[in-house]
């Protein structure tokens, strides 16, 4: 059990890079860019098309305002946009 509750408390992560999105939470996924339809962070919100007609939307982590390394949510689209293209 305590194996168990170690993951069911641990915190989604979402991983994005220019070949795959890594998605780790209980199991890790990985999840290729031809798979996706669309990727769009708005409102905090991140929402996954699937070309199978499957919709996945998760609540991102505020991060602090005084960061520096903090991407907008319109460079993060525009990045997840030209991945998109990519794969076509």
């Amino acid at each position: 059990m305590a194996v168990l509750e170690k993951y069911a408390f641990k915190n989604e992560e979402i991983g994005f890079n220019k070949d795959e999105i890594y998605y780790n939470r209980f199991f890790s996924k990985k999840i290729q860019w031809e798979s996706l339809n669309n990727v769009v962070l708005k409102d905090g919100i991140l929402t996954l098309d699937f070309t199978s007609n499957k919709v996945l939307q998760f609540e991102t982590d505020e991060l602090d305002d005084g960061e520096d390394d903090e991407v907008t949510e319109e460079e993060f689209n525009a990045f997840c946009q030209l991945c998109l293209q990519k794969n076509e």
